[in-house]
């Protein structure tokens, strides 16, 4: 079982409330920021626990992200399935499974092909998955053929431009794409990261550089905003923002010392049940705002959040408090309730 590592919840914690925040629909430069950094985040600080050691048995490694990612993946996504007339009865989605279509749906969610609209960043389970063997495999067979370390160096850049080619040239590769290949650089990047994190966090990056990033950040979000899902030529940007955006996040993860680093500690080992249910959680705010404007209850299956309404400019911080506050006021009962049942049985 790998060690907990404070700052690396922190930063997780950081990373999936700004994930919540950046589905709430907010303020167009808000989003910009946000995308620039916060999907990176999680492609490097999973890179950050890859271990070379696990070359040697492959088999061990592809059980833990089978376990890690592609279980969590399925328990959701059939809970969400189940549910999905349910949610219908209630408004909160807008179509009805029949039941000569779960068969179908249950193919596609086993295939990771397709999931539940309220599980909409589930994206991502797939993407790590198939960028983690990815990795793995062009390892694997480094070692193989016994690749020296300077030239391993040269990976992420050459898959860069592999993902330009790709994007540009809509050049489809077997099962991975352009975003895998990118998220790939990142997670390789988080790998070596943990190799030269000292040297980055105690002696290159201080508060001059905190500052200097936050700003080159803020001009892109405004002038040339660039994600992981960029095509093209943006893709190169898109990679050097993504590890300047993640290394401060990092930096502020290990300067946190008040109390509010529990919370963000938190939320950081519990990232996926936020990323399950803040969703589900947003429809508490728009049920709110339907009876407060007046609204069609149809509006509740809005996805993710009531938007275009002159109500907007303040409801995306309320929708960002309930889809962080709810999920993990669940987990915090879920938690008690397992822990009470466990004294009496003990008893």
């Amino acid at each position: 079982m790998q060690r907990r590592i404070e700052f690396i919840d922190i930063a997780k914690g950081i990373g999936i409330i700004l994930m919540v925040i950046g589905h709430t629909n907010p303020p167009q430069y808000v989003f910009n920021y946000i995308y620039i950094f916060h999907m990176p985040l999680f492609f490097i600080l999973s890179g950050y626990f890859f271990n070379q050691e696990t070359l040697r048995k492959p088999a061990t490694f592809i059980y833990k992200k089978i376990k890690g990612l592609y279980i969590p993946y399925i328990k959701w996504g059939i809970l969400f399935i189940i549910l999905h007339n349910l949610f219908y009865l209630c408004h909160i989605n807008k179509d009805f499974y029949s039941l000569n279509e779960y068969p179908s749906i249950i193919y596609n969610l086993l295939k990771m092909e397709k999931y539940e609209l309220l599980l909409g960043p589930f994206w991502f389970f797939r993407e790590l998955l198939l960028t983690s063997i990815l990795v793995f495999s062009i390892f694997f067979v480094g070692n193989k053929i016994k690749i020296q370390a300077p030239i391993r160096k040269l990976i992420i850049p050459f898959l860069l431009i592999i993902a330009v080619v790709c994007s540009k040239y809509n050049v489809n590769l077997p099962i991975i794409g352009y975003r895998t290949l990118t998220a790939s650089c990142f997670f390789i990047s988080g790998y070596y990261f943990k190799e030269h994190q000292k040297a980055i966090i105690d002696k290159i990056f201080n508060y001059y550089t905190f500052f200097i990033f936050i700003i080159i950040i803020a001009i892109f979000a405004y002038i040339h905003p660039t994600y992981i899902g960029s095509i093209s030529f943006d893709i190169p940007i898109a990679y050097i923002l993504g590890i300047i955006g993640t290394i401060t996040v990092i930096f502020i993860s290990s300067k946190i010392k008040s109390s509010i680093k529990n919370f963000f500690i938190f939320c950081g080992r519990n990232t996926i049940s936020i990323m399950a249910l803040h969703l589900l959680s947003f429809k508490i705010v728009s049920y709110i705002k339907i009876i407060l404007y007046n609204l069609d209850i149809q509006k509740l299956a809005d996805w993710p959040v009531i938007s275009n309404t002159q109500q907007d400019n303040i409801f995306w911080i309320v929708y960002a408090a309930v889809g962080v506050l709810v999920p993990t006021t669940i987990i915090l009962l879920q938690k008690k309730l397992i822990s009470s049942l466990t004294v009496k049985e003990k008893n």
